[in-house]
């Protein structure tokens, strides 16, 4: 599994992505999921970024989307 986070995206731009892979006969559940995360504030200040995380399940779908789309970080973990 393979998390691919991209920085700084509206909702309507993830929503963008989605419906491209999905044109590209990939599956949500199968292929990739996706997890949108708005921006946050601590009362004062930004906390973090608005961002999407794409998880690819094959490798080889992750690197095609990365090339793709780019990336705010490329590999596997649970911490992003």
């Amino acid at each position: 599994m393979t998390k691919v986070p991209l920085i700084g995206l509206t909702t309507n731009e993830v929503i963008e992505i989605v419906h491209q892979l999905r044109n590209n006969n990939l599956m949500q559940g199968v292929d990739f999921d996706f997890t949108f995360y708005p921006a946050s504030w601590d009362g004062f200040n930004l906390a973090s970024h608005r961002h999407a995380v794409f998880t690819f399940y094959k490798e080889s779908i992750a690197t095609w989307f990365i090339l793709k789309y780019g990336s705010g970080f490329v590999g596997e973990t649970d911490d992003v």
